[in-house]
Formats: C-alpha cells, sequence, structure tokens
C-alpha cells in the first residue's frame, strides 16, 4: 500500500495539483488580508470626509453615514465609534437632541480614543446648553477641564476652550470666561477661533464692565470676525453696544447704529439676535417718540416663534407697548401688556434663579464628590463623612422647599392681587384718566413688593413677641436678622420708587415759604446722633435770614441726604456747611474732611445704585442711590449740584436752588 501512494506522489500529475492548490490558497489568503486592508482605508477617508462636512454640509454628512452603515459590523472598534459620534452630529442636526446626546454619552463611555471621547464631552456641554440643563452641561464642563491636559492636538483643545467659554458665560460667570480666553489668546489663535474667543472675552466683560472701557477690544473683535465674514458675530457684537445707547438713554445712537444692519440681521439664523435687535430698536423708538416705528418693532419680537427663548425682549417689547397703549388712550390694551409684561419679567426672573440654582447644585455634587473620594480614603472618618452628607441633604432639601413654599405663596398673592386689580377696575371705570392710571399702576406695584416685605417684618416680629423665651438665643439672631433685612429692603424698595418717580417726571412738588435756616437746624438735630465725637459740626451763612419758595421737605431730604454721607465718611475732623445768595439763587456747600472720592468715581456716584467701593466685602453700607434722588431732586426744583472730592482729604457738596420757582 505504502509502495503504490509513493509511486502516485511521484507523478508528475500530482505534483502539479499539490503546486496550482498551494498557489490558490496563498493567493485567496493575501487578497483577504489586502481587501481588509483596502476597505478600512477607504472607510476611514470616508469617515474623515464626514467630519470635516459635519458643519457645514448636513445633508452630505447623513449621505455618507447611510453608505457606511451596512459595513458597521465590520468596522474596528475606533472606526465603529468615529462612525457613532458623527451620527450624534447628524441626530442634532435633525432636531433629534436626546438621541444625540444618549450617542455622545456612549462614544464618551466606551471609546479608547481620548480625542474623540473629548469631542463628545464639548457637544454634550453645547447640547445641554440648547436645552437649558445647565446641571448637566456643568458637570461635563468639569470634566473637560480634567481632561484637557490629556488632549495634543491643539485645535481640539482650543474647541474646547472656546465651548467652556461660552458655556461659562451662559451661566454668568464671567470670571472664568476671561481666563479661558485669556488663554487662547496666549495660544495666539487664528481665523474663526479668534473672531469667537475675542466676542466672548467682550460678552464677559461687557457684563463686568462699562462699554465705554471696552470701546477698543470691541474694534478689535469686529475687525477680526469681518475678516471671516462671520456677520452673526459681527451683529451680536453690535448689539452690545446698542445696548449701552440704550442703558445711557441715547436712543437716536442705537438707531443709527442697528437701522444699518437691521435687514441683515433679520436674514440671518441666528433669532435671539433677530428678537434682541427688534427689542432694542423698539424701547429706542418709544423714547423718541415714533410710536408707529416702536409699535412695529415690539409687535415683530412677541409674534416671533422663538419669543419664549428669549425672555428678556419680549419683556422689553411688552413694556413698550404698554407704553404706547397708554398714550394713545387705550387704557384696555394698556392694562393688558402691562399684565403680560410683569408675566415674562416673573418669568425671565425665574429662568435665571433656575440656571444659578443648577450650577450651584452642579457645583455641590462635584465638591461632594471629592470630598467622598478623600475621605474614604482613611476608614476612621467613613462615619463623619456620612454625617456631613446628611446634613448637607437636609439642607438641600430644607432649601428647595422653602423656595417652593415662597414660590406658591407668590403664586395666590399674585392671583389675588390680579382679582383686586380687575375689581378696582371695574368699579372705578368711568373716573379714570389717563393719568390716574400711570399713578395705580405705581400703586399697585409699589403694593405688590411691599406687602411680602411687611409680612416678612412682622412675622418675625411676632415670633420674637411669642416665642423669645423658648427659643434659641442662635435663632433668635437668626429671625432679628431676617427683621432687619426686611425693614432695609422696604426702605430701599421706597427710594426705588421714589427715584423713578422723580426722574420719569412724575414726581409732584410742592412750593411752599419757609426759613432755610430753620431746615439746616432741623437737619442738623436729625443727624446730631451719627457725628462721631471727634468731628465737629459748623453752620455759616452771609445773609441772618434765608427765605425759600420752594419744596421744604424735598430740600430737607437732599440736605439730610448729603450732610449723611458727611457724617458717614468722616471719622475725624469737620463738616462745615455754608450758604450765599447770587443772583436770586441760594448755594449751599457741605464741606468734609472725610475719606474723599477718587476723582474718576465722582460722576458715577450720582447713578443709582454706585459706590465708590463696590466690593462684597466693602465697608460702608448703603444702596447708593441717595446722591442720585438727591439730584434728581435739585434737577426738579430748578437747581444744580455736584462733588468736589480729593481721596483721603474730604469732599465738598455744593447745591443751588432758585430763591422762587420759575414760571414760563
Amino acid at each position: 500500500m505504502m509502495s503504490i501512494n509513493a509511486t502516485f506522489m511521484k507523478t508528475p500529475s500530482m505534483k502539479l495539483i499539490l503546486k496550482l492548490t498551494l498557489t490558490l490558497f496563498l493567493s485567496c489568503f493575501c487578497q483577504a488580508v489586502f481587501s481588509v486592508d483596502v476597505n478600512n482605508s477607504e472607510w476611514d477617508k470616508k469617515l474623515q470626509q464626514a467630519d470635516q462636512l459635519k458643519s457645514s454640509r448636513a445633508d452630505k454628512l447623513s449621505e455618507i453615514l447611510l453608505q457606511l452603515e451596512p459595513q458597521l459590523d465590520k468596522f474596528t472598534h475606533k472606526q465603529r465609534y468615529f462612525y457613532i459620534y458623527l451620527s450624534a452630529y447628524d441626530k442634532t442636526y435633525k432636531g433629534q437632541i436626546n438621541q444625540a446626546i444618549s450617542l455622545h454619552q456612549e462614544v464618551d463611555e466606551n471609546s479608547q480614543d481620548t480625542e474623540l471621547s473629548y469631542r463628545s464631552k464639548i457637544s454634550l456641554v453645547n447640547l445641554y446648553a440648547l436645552q437649558q440643563k445647565w446641571l448637566e452641561g456643568y458637570v461635563y464642563l468639569e470634566k473637560i477641564s480634567l481632561q484637557r491636559k490629556e488632549i495634543k492636538n491643539l485645535q481640539i483643545r482650543h474647541q474646547g476652550l472656546m465651548v467652556s467659554a461660552v458655556f461659562y458665560n451662559e451661566i454668568e460667570e464671567y470670571g472664568m470666561s476671561i481666563k479661558l480666553t485669556q488663554q487662547l489668546l496666549d495660544e495666539n489663535v487664528s481665523g474663526r477661533n479668534l473672531c469667537v474667543t475675542l466676542s466672548e472675552r467682550v460678552k464677559a466683560r461687557f457684563a463686568l464692565s462699562n462699554i465705554d472701557v471696552l470701546q477698543k477690544e470691541i474694534d478689535e473683535a469686529i475687525n477680526s470676525c469681518l475678516i471671516v465674514n462671520e456677520k452673526v458675530i459681527v451683529n451680536i457684537l453690535r448689539s452690545y453696544i446698542a445696548s449701552s445707547y440704550l442703558d445711557h438713554n441715547q436712543p437716536e445712537k442705537l438707531i443709527d447704529l442697528l437701522e444699518v444692519h437691521h435687514q441683515e440681521m433679520k436674514d440671518s439664523p441666528h433669532n435671539l439676535l433677530i428678537l434682541k435687535t427688534d427689542s432694542l430698536l423698539a424701547a429706542a423708538y418709544l423714547q423718541t417718540n415714533n410710536l408707529d416705528k416702536a409699535m412695529e418693532n415690539a409687535l415683530a419680537v412677541i409674534q416671533h416663534p422663538d419669543a419664549a427663548q428669549y425672555f428678556k425682549g419680549v419683556v422689553r417689547a411688552y413694556k413698550v407697548l404698554a407704553a404706547i397703549a397708554r398714550q394713545q388712550g387705550n387704557n384696555d390694551l394698556a392694562l393688558e401688556y402691562q399684565d403680560k409684561y410683569i408675566s415674562f419679567k416673573e418669568s425671565f426672573f425665574a429662568q435665571n434663579q433656575a440656571k444659578q440654582l443648577a450650577v450651584a447644585s452642579a457645583k455641590y455634587q462635584l465638591s461632594e464628590k471629592d470630598n467622598q473620594i478623600l475621605l474614604l480614603s482613611k476608614q476612621e472618618q467613613i462615619s463623619r463623612l456620612a454625617l456631613k452628607n446628611q446634613r448637607q441633604l437636609i439642607i438641600v432639601w430644607s432649601v428647595a422647599l422653602i423656595a417652593f413654599f415662597m414660590l406658591v405663596f407668590f403664586w395666590f398673592y399674585r392671583k389675588h392681587a390680579h382679582r383686586e386689580l380687575l375689581r378696582q377696575k371695574q368699579v372705578n371705570w368711568e373716573l379714570l384718566e389717563l393719568d390716574k392710571l400711570k399713578d395705580r399702576i405705581l400703586t399697585n406695584t409699589s403694593h405688590e413688593l411691599r406687602t411680602p416685605l411687611n409680612g416678612i417684618i412682622g412675622l418675625s416680629e411676632l415670633i420674637l413677641l411669642d416665642y423669645e423665651k423658648n427659643i434659641e438665643d442662635e435663632l433668635i439672631e437668626y429671625i432679628r436678622l431676617i427683621g432687619k433685612c426686611g425693614t432695609r429692603l422696604a426702605l430701599i424698595v421706597s427710594d426705588i420708587l421714589e427715584l423713578a418717580q422723580l426722574k420719569s417726571g412724575r414726581h409732584k412738588f410742592y412750593f411752599e415759604k419757609f426759613d432755610f435756616s430753620e431746615l439746616i437746624h432741623e437737619a442738623n438735630l436729625l443727624c446730631s446722633p451719627l457725628v462721631d465725637p471727634k468731628v465737629s459740626v459748623s453752620y455759616q451763612q452771609d445773609h441772618q435770614e434765608i427765605i425759600l419758595v420752594s419744596d421744604e421737605q424735598k430740600v430737607l431730604q437732599v440736605i439730610y441726604n448729603l450732610l449723611g454721607n458727611a457724617i458717614k465718611f468722616t471719622h475725624e475732623g469737620s463738616i462745615n456747611i455754608r450758604c450765599e445768595l447770587k443772583d436770586d439763587f441760594l448755594w449751599v456747600y457741605i464741606k468734609d474732611t472725610g475719606i474723599g472720592i477718587p476723582e474718576d468715581k465722582i460722576e458715577s456716584v450720582f447713578n443709582g445704585f454706585e459706590q465708590v467701593d463696590n466690593s462684597n466685602s466693602r465697608k460702608y453700607e448703603g444702596t447708593g442711590i441717595g446722591l442720585a434722588i438727591s439730584r434728581e431732586i435739585i434737577h426738579g426744583l430748578g437747581g444744580k449740584i455736584y462733588l468736589k472730592s480729593q481721596l483721603g482729604l474730604g469732599t465738598e457738596a455744593c447745591f443751588s436752588l432758585p430763591v422762587s420757582p420759575t414760571t414760563e
């Protein structure tokens, strides 16, 4: 048998068959291996092409993904998750945000490619910001920050820094945004990245600074964006300038700036920019008394499909429409717009509160996680950690419950106030005129603000009166603090309302004849308990008797404010009050040897809520509204007021009043 097999193997035909078989096997093997390599190379090219087109050609992205889908089972691990990452982008463009988030989370959790995982985190921050889920977005923002050092690709790292800066601006943590944009500038970003970086830095600094200080930076950002044809960002930067013009009561400048680019803004896909532009123009046209244009722009805001996404613009639009309706004598419509203005303003406030609460909660959770890592490494501290967590959880839930009950209370109270307003309107309808409608709105607004404050003050006093002996000393101090804070806030509300009336010209002055010397004496008596023992107060006047015809109480309020400031900021030395008559005007000078005011702050202290030291740790309390009220009173009475001061040497406040009111 062996002999037969050996003979057979030696035959030429058998050798040929073996050679052919071996050649065929090697050919098939090489072809299979080569085919896999070719396919992988082709798939990588397709995936890279889709990645490059994902931001500019959403239709092409979908087309490439459909071509690659049948081969998904043959992909490598890296290719598979690259495909999932691109599919998440495709879902985003199709409006399937939740599905896109799930896909990005899958990539972040399972991809072995560090840069791809980092890119998915960046996308998750963007998507959560789009959904206004600040808590979830902040968590991924922290993950980006921790992973940033691992990213070697400069472009991807820059993308993470820019997205982080944008998100920090959205949650109003402007200091972090400025820090990140400065890091980008230090790394010499260019092109579109430079445009975005400069615009985000301007946005952060605009929220913290005066627009005049930033003019050079805004011009630089606009020029960089024009180079790369980023018209939307350029117009956003222009809107910052326009907002400043509105705040500084310069409506003509605002109109000149925005109307030139209005159509360009309307043609952009950025709906929030369109709403902001229309609302700013509406307010500006109202100030210039162009009611038709003001109404046109205000209606464009409230009728926009995405109006609910920009509460600030809608609030401004309804305020304009209410003012127009009042000027046109349409009281019903004015009241309707006023109610919507109040409603959207409350919603805007609630949205901001929710954002800040979410960010605070995220910080709390991340901080808590770090604490657990540190504490769990030490076995003997586990019990203390558990107790700490429990207490913090109780605090969080307590705050949440208090906030919930306050919101419920406010909702019921507002419904009650609204019903009362309608009832009064029905009873007094035939007796109301246009001026009385304005007064009623102001009165009701004052009532809505003061009533909850009076409730807080009254309840704190009632608790102390009835239960002081049964409550711990520490809790009593907290209750007293609540009452003091409520009282102080009530005074602030009164000052704000008075300032608003004075600025709008609705305040009425009551002129009568009085002796100015007696008024100075009364102000001295009111302020004398506050004077430091090391300070002397003196008064001198050129004439024995000074008789004025003016609003005695308002003049007393001005003297009390100015003298009170001198007393507050003077700890030793003297305060001198001097009066003199010049050309039918009385000039009053109040000079002190106090701490003084920096030269660059002299003008700004006359603005509402402005102080020399605006830091959280400032030494001197107060709202900074006294000088603003004093200026409006003096201007309303036909006089002038100004300050002269040197830091560390003292301040001289001077104002003038006509001896008799002028008549036209």
